[in-house]
């Protein structure tokens, strides 16, 4: 069974507090971190005596005060010990000088021998760098993070590594700047790129501080998407409406305060993602309910469209390993137009200032409509090109 061996920073100075990075210690993180990693047991060195003799397996070892990207801990604890993560000494970034080629990334993975007779022997000597060299010597593998793939399908995009190590406020600061911006998906609509990101990224530096959990934000944004529908079934439009548009940045914020957090949600899941339907279903429902002869038919068209779309893209990504929206230019500007969420509902919005609902709802009909056969197309396209 693998082990983690993490280290308490040292405390701050006096009438100061330890900085937070994403609303958490660096040891908080790195803790969670490990756990997600697989990796159940967990000892901190400076909080105690500790029994080395007890370790067994493969041990983890993280430097005091370093904030990783999640897939580096993943590579690391999957890697044969001994091994060693580093970065270039050119790029800028490690916690120590390895030799004029390599710096370390302050993760490495060591078998449990090694770590218990560096203990054993350790002396007035730290046992961080210690270990260090005591791994050099035993012909540890260097795990190179510039080759690590970027690629994150959570967020179809290439999301860059985060890596620092920082010792002030100014530094945390930055930090989690850069752990919010991790979490920023690639592909999104229009309305989801230029209107729903700021608002999420403001709501998750707002709630950071308060420890709110994911969790909770998750939940609220199954009520909004549930009172929307419900809204929409009983013809109060405009309630709907609103309720719907603000689902988007809610769920947004919830999965990026999630990211930041090192945090697993359970709950919601896909909810958010299927909640058009629903409302849809219910705005049809009330259309049909006031006499509206054509409402299921123009609804049938308009989710039909939209899960065949959705079908369809999924079958792209599944044959080719990426999303259509990361194909080409062309696709990623048709993506930001393409039939979903946000784009039909602000696309309905103009319609509802003049009152005009079911001819918007026709509207949203021949827009998905559109938007299938446009991405039936290029999925074509590019499929034949690939062959």
């Amino acid at each position: 069974m693998s082990t983690a061996v993490l280290f308490s920073a040292p405390p701050p100075p006096p009438g100061t507090s330890a900085p937070l990075v994403g609303g958490l210690t660096v040891l908080e993180r790195q803790m969670r971190q490990v756990r997600r990693a697989g990796i159940a047991r967990v000892l901190i060195v400076d909080d105690g005596p500790l029994d080395w003799a007890t370790l067994n397996g493969d041990v983890v070892v993280i430097d005091p005060g370093v904030v990783l990207d999640d897939r580096i801990v993943a590579a690391l604890a999957l890697a044969t010990a001994p091994a060693i993560a580093t970065w270039p000494a050119a790029s800028g970034r490690g916690s120590e000088r390895i030799d004029a080629q390599d710096m370390t990334a302050g993760i490495a993975l060591y078998p449990a021998s090694l770590v218990r007779d560096t203990a054993a022997s350790l002396g007035d000597w730290d046992l961080a760098p210690t270990l260090l060299r005591a791994g050099l010597m035993a012909g540890a593998m260097r795990v190179d993070m510039t080759r690590l793939p970027l690629f994150e399908a959570t967020l179809d995009r290439d999301a860059p590594l985060v890596w620092a190590q920082p010792d002030d406020a100014d530094g945390a600061e930055k930090t989690t700047a850069a752990l919010i911006a991790a979490t920023q998906p690639g592909c999104r609509d229009a309305p989801g790129r230029w209107l729903e990101t700021p608002a999420e990224d403001a709501a998750v530096r707002l709630l950071l501080p308060l420890r709110v959990p994911a969790d909770a934000v998750a939940l609220a944004a199954i009520w909004l998407a549930t009172g929307s529908a419900i809204a929409f079934a009983l013809g109060w439009m405009w309630v709907g409406l609103l309720l719907a548009l603000l689902c988007g940045p809610i769920a947004g914020t919830e999965e990026k305060l999630a990211g930041v957090r090192v945090e697993r949600v359970r709950v919601g899941g896909d909810a958010i993602e299927f909640a058009p339907y629903g409302w849809f279903v219910a705005a049809a429902a009330h259309f049909a309910a006031i006499g509206t002869t054509t409402a299921w038919p123009v609804a049938a068209l308009l989710i039909g469209f939209m899960l065949a779309e959705r079908i369809q893209r999924g079958f792209f990504r599944r044959l080719t390993g990426s999303t259509l929206d990361l194909a080409g230019t062309f696709e990623a500007r048709f993506g930001l137009i393409a039939a979903r969420r946000g784009t039909l509902l602000w696309t309905w919005l103009p319609f509802a200032l003049f009152g005009a609902w079911f001819a918007g709802f026709v509207v949203l009909a021949a827009y998905a409509t559109a938007s299938f056969f446009a991405a039936q197309w290029r999925t074509f396209k590019r499929l034949g090109t690939a062959r």
